[in-house]
């Protein structure tokens, strides 16, 4: 624009001089009269006139204007859009939804309950009680003739004590010997090493990077976004709703009583007999005879007889000796006893069975639709075209020098030094202590226990199970369904309606205005005092 500029004022100096020279041609001295014209002109700056040549015009200065650029602010008025709120009215179209119903028939599945008898196969533990056979000694009577006195055993039921081992711990006290150590403490010189440090200084030498700042000029793109409005179509969906009678099954429960039969068990009193010895024997006075009785020791004294009677007397001979005896007289006989037995039976009995008929039932429900329409809109799209620009950026580069320094290094030296050291050594020394050991000793005994077994066996139970059998039946049900009905309603919307008005802005406005120079102005023709001027010259 600066070169523009100048190049005008340029052009402008130059047709002014043109100009001047053009006025000053003419101001020329008076030719003579004696000249003979000249049919053709000289060229500018010859001599125009045959005779004699005269001296040539000296430049004179011309005063010349000149158009220059002078920015000037000033006040403009400039139109200003500004937008108000106003409230309108319109009328639009909504459609509501009408519900209808009607009735219609639809096969319903449903289920219903049956019960079903199965023998199932069960494997059961019964207890099975034995008895352990436990050796004890039991006096059996027999009968047998003897000559004599004989012992009889009756059954008499005594509290026996017999021998069992059982450890029974107990403690006793005893004496041993154990080793025990004791800490000993000794004062033990030990060297140990100490790094001592030191500092010294050395000499060295060492990259250094300056940063360096440099001017470089650098293209860079710039989006720049502008924004266009576009045409579209979309689609919208818009929720209908409208009402349909659909149908939902409900199982309601009912009582039903049923006939069943069950296992009873129970005791009943058995009555049996069985075979019972008895002995009925009875006591006797009898008189035994000695015989082959030995020699009876001196006189006071009492010989026993070789049947087991005492003599009372002394005699060469045992006298009869009379004693009771017992004289059995086994029988049996039939003794009945009662016993309770366990007895199963069947019983028939009733009971309540809960079960669910399905129940079809009907209702309206709202079922939301969406249509699909077309309409065309308009947006805007902002998009962006690159803008390749330049600038000056700050390049910071690292210029390596070489430098030298002195630094200082820590080293450790090693230095042996001496020190007094506890030393803890164990000394083990022999001690006599007193502890307890808890002992067993085995001491016999007996018992008697009885013992469960289980064996295992099967048996047939039947199991009933409900089982459900799929049917299905026709039944009706009620459709709701909307027919659409258009309405028009009214309805206001505020709209934003533009105001122009007129502002007063400064602007920047950029005038040319006149300006006097003096330039030089170049001479174009010669003036002789005897010469005509020459057809055509320089004007």
């Amino acid at each position: 624009m600066k070169t523009g500029f100048w190049l005008a004022v340029l052009v402008s100096l130059l047709a002014s001089s043109v100009e001047a020279g053009k006025r000053h041609c003419g101001s020329c001295a008076p030719y003579a009269a004696t000249c003979a014209p000249v049919s053709t002109c000289a060229p500018c700056g010859a001599a125009a006139c045959a005779p004699a040549p005269a001296p040539v015009c000296a430049p004179q200065m011309v005063e010349q204007t000149v158009m220059v650029p002078e920015t000037v602010t000033e006040m403009r008025k400039v139109q200003v859009t500004t937008y108000t709120e106003e409230t309108q009215e319109r009328v639009r179209q909504v459609t509501r939804l009408v519900p209808k119903t009607e009735t219609r028939q639809r096969e319903v599945a449903y289920f219903e309950t049956e019960t079903q008898v199965l023998d199932v196969e069960v494997t059961v533990m019964k207890p099975v009680m034995r008895t352990i056979d436990v050796k004890y000694v039991v006096n059996v009577p027999t009968t047998e003739k003897r000559q004599g006195s004989r012992t009889v055993h009756r059954p008499v039921t005594t509290q026996v004590e017999r021998e069992y081992t059982v450890m029974v711990p107990y403690t006793e006290k005893r004496q041993g010997s154990r080793t025990v150590h004791r800490p000993v403490t000794t004062q033990v010189e030990r060297e140990y090493t100490v790094m001592v440090p030191y500092t010294e200084k050395r000499q060295g030498s060492r990259t250094v990077h300056r940063p360096v700042t440099t001017q470089v000029e650098r293209e860079y793109t710039v989006m720049v976004p502008y924004t266009e409005k576009r045409q579209g179509s979309r689609t919208v969906h818009r929720p209908v709703t409208t009402q349909v009678e659909r149908e939902y099954t409900v199982m309601v429960p009912y009582t039903e009583k049923r006939q069943g039969s069950r296992t009873v068990g129970h005791c009943v009193p058995v009555v049996k007999r069985t075979t019972v010895c008895e002995d009925r024997g009875h006591w006797e006075q009898q008189a035994v005879a000695c015989g082959g009785c030995a020699a009876a020791p001196a006189c006071g004294g009492c010989a026993t007889s070789a049947c087991g009677g005492y003599a009372t007397a002394c005699a060469t001979s045992c006298a009869p000796v009379a004693r009771c005896v017992w004289v059995p007289n086994v029988v049996q006989r039939d003794v009945e006893f009662t016993v309770q037995e366990w007895q199963t039976s069947q019983e028939a009995y009733e009971y309540d069975v809960t079960l669910c008929r399905a129940d079809v039932r009907k209702q309206m429900v709202d079922v939301c639709t969406m249509q699909a329409s077309e309409e065309a809109f308009e947006y805007q799209v902002t998009l962006c075209r690159a803008d390749v620009r330049k600038q000056m950026v700050d390049v910071c580069t690292m210029q390596a020098s070489e430098e030298a320094f002195e630094y200082q290094v820590t080293l450790c030296r090693a230095d042996v030094r001496k020190q007094m050291v506890a030393v803890c050594t164990m000394q083990a020394s022999e001690e006599a202590f007193e502890y307890e050991v808890t002992t067993c000793r085995q001491e016999e005994r007996v018992r008697q226990q009885q013992v469960c077994d289980w064996e295992k066996g099967t048996e047939v139970r039947q199991v009933s199970r409900q089982i459900c059998v799929p049917k299905t039946r026709m039944e009706d049900y009620q459709v709701t369904t909307c027919e659409t009905v258009v309405e028009d309603v009214k309805e206001s919307f505020k709209v934003c309606v533009p105001v122009v008005s007129e502002q007063e802005v400064p602007v920047q406005v950029c005038r040319m205005v006149e300006k006097k120079i003096m330039v030089p102005a170049p001479s174009c023709c010669t003036a002789a005092p005897s010469c005509a001027p020459a057809a055509n010259c320089c004007r």
